[in-house]
């Protein structure tokens, strides 16, 4: 038969240029009733091998707030930098709202 790997609890992020090109990588912190998540984009706990796509498993399902803490080089994060609160449920993956980073207007 077929076999499914639901995680229990998870969101997808994405992390897009002003042209909304997928940009990366960036670091973010998930902030929930009892726990905080770091995750660095393709890092170990990042699920999406490629730059600008995180899928981050969280501890339980509940009421979470997505942070970028570190964006892209070139990029300035977003302001504000935090999204939420985003109701996370029970086996079913869920998006975070966009990431959208300004690029520099020179390099620094």
């Amino acid at each position: 038969g077929m076999f499914v790997n639901t995680l229990i609890a998870s969101i997808k992020i994405e992390v897009l240029s002003d042209k909304f090109w997928l940009i990366g990588p960036s670091t973010f912190k998930i902030y929930g009733a009892n726990s905080i998540t770091t995750v660095d984009d393709n890092s170990p706990f990042d699920l999406y091998p490629k730059y600008g796509l995180l899928k981050v498993k969280l501890p339980a399902a509940g009421t979470y707030n997505v942070c970028e803490t570190s964006a892209p080089y070139g990029f300035d994060p977003p302001s504000p930098a935090c999204k939420g609160p985003i109701t996370v449920p029970y086996g079913k993956p869920v998006w975070a709202p966009l990431f959208i980073n300004k690029p520099w207007p020179v390099p620094r």
